[in-house]
């Protein structure tokens, strides 16, 4: 008689469900926003070693020989210049760039006249 009495409602056992249900939805959606390629897709890169692991810091890239750059569609291998060296001219801005404009030579230190800045 005791057992008829006691009736297990479906909410009781809904209930936990849902609950349980929505954590796990708010965690996957959280998982796939920390995901670490989630930022490719706005444009950055991920700077790796020869190895596959990520670098952080600049200190850490001028260290090596080679590395990697992962992009959203794919990586691109590359060669870390020494602090000394310059880059290569690009050819997209020496064939067809503007000539520079040469800079107003700064008046002398003696002078007290404010250099025109649009002029």
């Amino acid at each position: 008689q005791r057992l008829a009495r006691v009736r297990l409602s479906q909410a009781l056992v809904q209930r936990p469900l849902d609950e349980a249900n929505a954590r796990l939805t708010a965690l996957a959606r959280l998982a796939s926003q920390l995901h670490p390629e989630k930022p490719l897709e706005r444009g950055y890169a991920i700077v790796k070693r020869a190895d596959g692991s990520a670098l952080t810091s600049r200190e850490q890239a001028a260290s090596e020989a080679h590395l990697a750059l992962q992009f959203k569609d794919g990586a691109l291998d590359v060669v870390p210049l020494g602090p000394d060296t310059a880059p290569p001219a690009s050819p997209a801005r020496t064939a067809g760039a503007k000539p520079d404009r040469k800079a107003k030579p700064r008046p002398s230190s003696s002078s007290s006249a404010q250099e025109d800045l649009f002029g």
